[in-house]
């Protein structure tokens, strides 16, 4: 029984810094209070403590509640104000409260999608144009293609984060509007892009937005010309871009994702406003379009 003492005092100090790690890891995300003021940071990255009330606090989400609102476990003990990961005991200093999380999130047949992935497939509804300029702006440029769709393209749930998505576009029966006497050599085929659901914060009847941006670096795609065309032999187009789903907080066999003119210019994502935009030649370019998008599998699914 001496023998075992030390064994069992080793493995309960072992224990103890296993809690310790696991309590100073808990904090998922920096997330917005649902009530005002209940907080005890003042900006969406919790590196700016308050004295005040804040309006954000370290947490980790446990329980989903209606509106895109969780109860969620604080990470400095007694910063809550719920006593039940449930958030409906009320009380001072508790462990729990009341957050807003980051939606928008995929919903699919009724429930969040909240882990794995899911086949997607995107096919244009009429035509797409690009739009810019080249050469200073001294050169209008017009290109629109008849036909485009998606490849590898799938959605992703992840947990209590917002939404994402990835895949690539393909573009053929593509021309020259201006300049007319200028060819494009086919298929345009788009890198590998990495897409997220973010909000549209100067919209509230189309509020969820998809982003489309490269995985890696900054290039959607390089356009090659059949010929020299107005000084140019291959164009980078650069950035990002957002399209607007339709419809919101409904679910269907085939919404639209589409791209509007004038272009959506700024996003919140993760409760962080970015600017966004897309580049022709270095200079300011829009994309217009709007695709029909489908599960692999028919299902009902949509955004929420």
């Amino acid at each position: 029984m001496k023998r075992l003492w030390p064994m069992m005092l080793a493995l309960a100090a072992v224990c103890a810094l296993s809690g310790a790690a696991a309590s100073t890891a808990m904090a998922e995300r920096c997330l917005r209070v649902e009530e005002a003021g209940t907080g005890n940071y003042n900006n969406p990255q919790c590196e700016k403590p308050t004295v005040e009330k804040g309006q954000f606090i370290q947490a980790t989400p446990i329980t989903q509640l209606p509106q895109h609102q969780w109860c969620a476990e604080v990470e400095e003990k007694g910063t809550g104000n719920y006593s039940d990961a449930q958030c409906t005991k009320g009380t001072k200093g508790g462990q729990f409260i009341k957050v807003w999380t980051q939606g928008p999130f995929w919903h699919v047949n009724g429930s969040q999608l909240k882990q794995g992935t899911r086949q997607i497939k995107l096919q244009a509804k009429g035509p797409t144009v690009l739009r810019g300029t080249a050469l200073g702006g001294l050169v209008k440029v017009v290109i629109e293609c008849k036909n485009s769709i998606s490849e590898g393209a799938s959605i992703e749930g992840r947990g209590s984060f917002q939404g994402q998505d990835k895949g690539r576009l393909i573009f053929t029966q593509c021309k020259f509007v201006e300049p007319a006497k200028c060819k494009i050599e086919e298929p345009i085929k788009t890198s590998q892009t990495k897409s997220y659901l973010a909000y549209n914060p100067n919209s509230k009847q189309q509020k969820f937005v998809d982003v489309f941006e490269p995985q890696q670096g900054t290039v959607f795609t390089v356009l090659k010309f059949l010929e020299k065309c107005e000084g140019l032999l291959a164009a980078e187009v650069t950035g990002s871009v957002a399209a607007e789903i339709i419809p919101i907080e409904n679910e269907v066999q085939e919404g639209l994702l589409n791209f509007p003119e004038p272009a959506i210019t700024t996003i919140i994502h993760e409760q962080v406003p970015k600017e966004i935009g897309l580049s022709f030649a270095g200079e300011p370019a829009t994309f217009k379009a709007v695709y029909g998008a489908r599960l692999q599998t028919n299902e009902p699914w949509g955004v929420f």
